[in-house]
């Protein structure tokens, strides 16, 4: 009955029962007003009956049955149908009316509205009228005792005006003595009572009616947003402000997110028209402070029902921190902080959430606050696993763990959303994985999920839910992915947490693509993935992109899983999301080797591209999966020295487990390798193989061009070689190749990633030369991606890092002498920032450098990239001389 009137949370149940009850024996018969438009979809199951006025004929049979015993003349029965427009409440109250007072007057007697109608009846009802009255100020339904303590009335004058009420038909009575229910039969009865009262004396009743359920616990605890409706109602601001809050509140705690989006609105758009009444300092620090948290609150509530990236959200954590911005408490600071860093980590802006935990880390160690630390590292351990870096991200999160106690934890789910050691634990499970350590990983997320179920809090059990389903996917376990996809949709239905829902129905819908129809599981992919983009996130973007290809080649072919991992690198890069490269990479190889088998020189690129990417990152278990791909291609092509080669350096520490079955199929593929002829005679030769076509690379780079297909070729062989070969130095001269050949095709991301990984092994192996080389190379792949300031960073590492003693020969190596080259860009970088004083005099700096070494390909290199900064200059005396002495 009268859905316009119900609460969010029994909106959301009607919802749920009109979507999904359609193979339920349900008859469900809803009652609204011609205004109310549903939250759902009309489906072929539903029914909108519209209900039209009676006709006379119809209203001549009511007033009949209402009036059994009084027979009225044809005028009053003409005049009540024409007067109340066939409505048929209306023509009840009417009837009444006319039943207890007579004809006299006739049908000009006739009020002519409803409301009018049932305020004559009330007035008939002598003392049984201000019953009804305090009754309305109550509500719709009221007990007993609540009506007695507020209106003072004896027990038994009362209940003979309540008696009066019902017989009258004005009220419907449950029960009886001190816990009888009342119930107005009609909401626009009580209206009538409600509206009969003067201003004052409204005010008098909700101001009583809220202390008295103030002041008994129970109905304090259960029903804050009763007592912040009666003091709202009594004009007393203050005190409804405070109860709005502690509805708000308690709405958070429950994950009853829309209903606290409600309340906590209401707090503060009275305190916002409030202002600046405080009458002391101390009391507008005070009203500052509770408008902080009710604004901090609001926010969080906002960012699980409406998402965690959506623009509403961004807006309620922009406006915490204006009003945060000159506090100096930090318990405030530092949970809008956290606020912030959570939308700015979901909408895939890593740099700025970094920052942000960074910062939060600092402040909490300075200010001796463990339980802020706490959460401050397992933020950032979230960043360093979006990143790829995962030792670090492992560090935090067992740090976090570390700090956990069951009072600070308490207080971090209060003011953090969500259980600081459920989360770090499944951050922990889930970098295990990419580690290698692929059953601490399962018993990590078993924990989490353990723990999560214990506490019973929502928003704590969606992180280990998520990433269970996810290390199920990453073990190809479709059948559980889905069982516990449907358990996140569920508790997120539940609780009204929209953006976890979605990313719930993409796992589903990976899962069903696996299991039955990879077509239908593909459209609700694409469905879910669009709601995902729309709405800001793209923390997940490139990882989901990814699995849709997987469905898409199924489904439509390779060329449409092509385009898709292409979008989802370019969703990578712009979020700097680098822990779904080396799979998005490897399942690249997959579908460019379907598309043309024929053809494998390019899916061996991939594969090698994802190999590098997960050695930088320290993913042996990507690297695992990526070598034995790459062993499967090479085996399949009369390959297989350099297949066991690759493979039996994946494999190391590894041992057979359910978690990872493709251990045991990595296993059982080596040791058949092992027992080729090719792979028994081929170690003796591979080492000079490696040095053959390293400097063959080299040779043609210059010769034939550094774009040119064969030196690519020889780099590529090099490269696979050097997998085998232990510590050769020629595989950073294959390293250096590769990058040189990216840079000069365009190819730009791929460049760098091969910078990056050129940089991961030199630093592992404490190889300076390579490392200052690498870090040149990073930065100049950066430069030429317009992210100026870490390629300022990279270039001034390299610096640092070269030594010109031991780097002397370096330049003969990779091409360019390093403390040149890098002097070189960063005229460009400091240019693009503004500081064009540097930038000149850099250029200068560079020119020297290079004129110092007489090495002509540096040379060349350094006046080039002068040349271009002078042309940004928009110097063309200065261009001429420098692309001159570049082209000799």
């Amino acid at each position: 009955e009268d859905l316009h009137w119900f609460d969010p949370t029994s909106l959301d149940l009607m919802q749920a029962l009109a979507e999904r009850g359609r193979t339920a024996p349900l008859f469900i018969i809803a009652t609204a007003r011609p205004e109310f438009r549903p939250p759902w979809s009309l489906r072929s199951h539903h029914s909108v009956i519209s209900l039209s006025p009676l006709d006379h004929a119809d209203v001549a049979q009511m007033i009949g049955e209402l009036a059994s015993r009084h027979a009225f003349s044809k005028e009053i029965v003409e005049g009540v149908s024409e007067r109340t427009g066939g409505v048929p409440l209306f023509v009840e109250e009417v009837t009444r009316l006319m039943l207890e007072r007579g004809e006299q007057g006739g049908a000009q007697a006739i009020p002519p509205t409803l409301q009018q109608s049932l305020a004559a009846r009330l007035d008939r009802l002598g003392e049984a009228r201000e019953v009804a009255q305090i009754g309305a100020v109550l509500g719709r339904d009221f007990i007993y005792s609540l009506l007695r303590a507020v209106g003072g009335v004896g027990d038994p004058a009362l209940q003979s005006a309540l008696d009066r009420l019902a017989e009258a038909d004005l009220l419907i009575a449950e029960g009886a003595g001190q816990e009888a229910n009342y119930r107005f039969k009609h909401a626009l009865i009580q209206d009538a009572a409600y509206d009969s009262l003067l201003k004052s004396r409204r005010q008098t009743l909700h101001r009583r009616a809220a202390e008295v359920l103030r002041d008994n616990p129970e109905s304090a605890e259960s029903k804050p947003e009763v007592i912040a409706h009666h003091f709202t109602q009594a004009g007393l601001d203050d005190l409804a402000i405070e109860w709005w809050g502690k509805a708000g509140d308690q709405a958070l705690r429950r994950s009853a997110f829309q209903e606290a989006i409600s309340h906590l609105g209401k707090a503060i758009a009275m305190a916002d028209k409030a202002g600046g009444a405080a009458s002391t300092r101390r009391a507008e620090t005070a009203a500052e402070s509770r408008r902080l948290k009710l604004q901090a609150d609001y926010a969080e509530a906002v960012m699980y029902y409406k998402g965690f990236s959506a623009e509403e959200t961004k807006v309620a954590w922009a406006r915490a921190a204006e009003l945060g911005a000159n506090r100096d408490d930090f318990s405030e600071r530092s949970t809008v902080r956290h606020g912030q860093w959570t939308q700015a980590i979901v909408r895939g802006e890593l740099h700025a959430a970094q920052e942000l935990a960074s910062t939060f880390l600092r402040e909490a160690e300075d200010a001796q606050r463990p339980m802020e630390a706490g959460v401050a590292r397992r933020s950032l351990g979230i960043i360093c696993y979006y990143s790829g870096d995962f030792l670090n991200a492992r560090n935090h999160c067992e740090r976090a763990l570390e700090g956990c106690s069951a009072d600070r934890d308490f207080e971090a789910r209060e003011r953090f959303s969500d259980d600081t050691g459920v989360v770090a634990m499944s951050i922990l499970a889930i970098t295990n994985w990419h580690l290698g350590e692929v059953e601490r990983a399962r018993e990590l997320i078993d924990m989490a999920n353990q723990r999560a179920a214990e506490l019973g809090h929502a928003p704590s059990k969606v992180h280990p839910l998520y990433w269970k389903s996810i290390l199920e996917i990453l073990r190809r376990d479709a059948e559980a992915a889905l069982i516990t996809a449907e358990v996140l949709e569920g508790l997120c239905r539940e609780h009204g947490m929209g953006e976890w829902g979605v990313v719930a129905d993409m796992v589903a819908g990976w899962a069903r693509g696996r299991l039955t129809d990879p077509a239908a599981g593909a459209a609700q992919m694409r469905h879910a993935l669009a709601a995902l983009i729309n709405s800001g996130a793209q923390l997940y973007i490139a990882f989901f992109q990814g699995l849709l290809a997987e469905l898409e080649l199924e489904a439509s072919g390779a060329d449409s899983a092509l385009a898709r991992i292409d979008e989802a690198l370019v969703s990578a890069d712009q979020a700097a999301n680098f822990v779904s490269l080396p799979f998005l990479h490897r399942l690249r190889g997959d579908i460019l080797l379907k598309r043309n088998p024929l053809d494998t020189a390019p899916a061996e690129d991939a594969y090698w591209t994802a190999i590098a990417i997960a050695k930088r990152q320290g993913a042996r278990s990507y690297e695992l999966l990526a070598s034995l791909s790459l062993a499967k291609l090479y085996q399949s092509t009369a390959r297989p020295a350099d297949a066991h080669a690759i493979l039996a350096s994946a494999l190391e520490g590894f041992s057979a487990t359910q978690e990872m079955p493709e251990i045991a199929e990595a296993q059982g593929l080596l040791a058949a390798l092992a027992e080729t002829d090719e792979v028994k005679s081929a170690a003796a030769s591979r080492q000079r193989r490696l040095k053959f076509e390293t400097s063959l690379g080299q040779a043609v780079m210059y010769s034939r061009g550094f774009a040119s297909d064969e030196s690519k070729t020889a780099f590529a062989r090099a490269r696979m070689l050097a997998a085998g070969a232990g510590d050769a130095s020629e595989r950073f001269d294959a390293y250096y190749g590769l990058y040189v050949g990216s840079v000069a095709r365009g190819e730009v991301g791929l460049a760098r990633e091969t910078a990056e990984s050129f940089l991961g092994d030199a630093e592992n192996e404490g190889r300076m030369t390579e490392a200052a080389v690498a870090h040149r190379n990073v930065g100049y792949a950066r430069l030429c991606q317009g992210d100026f300031i870490l390629a300022e960073a990279n270039l001034a590492e390299a610096l640092r890092t070269h030594d010109p003693e031991r780097d002397r020969d370096a330049k003969f190596r990779f091409g360019v002498d390093t403390s040149a080259g890098a002097t070189s860009y960063l005229p460009l970088a400091s240019w693009a920032m503004g500081d064009v004083e540097r930038a000149r005099a850099l250029s200068e700096e560079a020119l020297a450098r290079a004129d110092e070494t007489g090495h002509a390909p540096t040379r060349a290199n350094v006046y080039g990239h002068v040349a271009v900064y002078q042309m940004l200059r928009g110097d063309a005396e200065a261009v001429r001389p420098s692309g001159r002495l570049s082209s000799t």
